[in-house]
């Protein structure tokens, strides 16, 4: 906030801070990418965005749905990434390494929401953009417009979410922000309960550890992942 360290220098702190210290997840959770309540989200290189949009007919009438991934590519110098586009991409971003942060405020559900992304070489120009979001009720960029800052509102109908990998007996399997090891599970693990020799393994001080948990409770299953972490069983 102070500008005593570099955008890239915050987040591998942020990041060190998680793994040396033997936080509860949710306190975990929170410090590497802050609170759902405020609705800002960094969009870094440990994610990846979804976004699914409607396919209409001629008749204008929704037929399907589209679901597309875009990859955030990591900049070798700073916290900046690029969002790369799937062939036929339902949204366009810049090409170049932006600084990106997704704003969204809550609608019927957490997974239903309006979303709106921001972006940005000048990172001071997207905290000054980011302060207005705070103060404001509405998510359009006319009004979060701000200068050497690109706003990208999509249509009500399309939805943005993001995404972390997490591995499942050797597999990668991605989770949305805030999932938990329901989410990591296949629908069919899920109908045969807990795996008695379920392992969950953390970066912890340089190292994947076991954390301890019991697989005989269901609380099991609301477990925050976090980027990396191991599951097996």
């Amino acid at each position: 906030v102070k500008g005593c360290l570099r955008s890239n220098e915050a987040q591998a702190l942020t990041r060190t801070i998680v793994e040396r210290l033997p936080f509860p997840p949710l306190i975990g959770h929170f410090i590497r990418f802050g609170s759902e309540v405020d609705g800002i989200v960094d969009l870094t290189a440990d994610f990846r965005l979804k976004v699914v949009s409607p396919v209409r007919d001629a008749a204008n009438e929704v037929v399907d749905y589209q679901i597309a991934w875009y990859r955030l590519e990591p900049s070798p110098n700073d916290a900046r990434v690029r969002i790369s586009p799937p062939s036929t991409p339902p949204l366009a971003f810049a090409r170049s390494f932006q600084y990106f942060r997704l704003l969204f405020r809550s609608a019927s559900s957490p997974t239903n929401h309006l979303a709106t992304i921001l972006s940005s070489n000048d990172q001071a120009a997207l905290d000054h953009a980011i302060s207005r979001f705070k103060i404001e009720s509405d998510l359009s960029c006319a009004v979060l417009a701000t200068p050497n800052v690109t706003c990208l509102t999509p249509p009500p109908d399309v939805s943005i979410n993001v995404e972390f990998p997490v591995s499942v007996n050797h597999k990668q399997v991605f989770v949305p922000l805030n999932g938990t090891l329901f989410d990591a599970l296949q629908p069919r693990t899920r109908g045969e309960g807990i795996p008695a020799t379920l392992r969950i393994r953390r970066l912890f001080r340089g190292h994947l550890r076991r954390v301890k948990i019991d697989p005989t409770s269901q609380n099991v299953l609301r477990f925050l992942l976090m980027p990396g972490d191991e599951i097996n069983w």
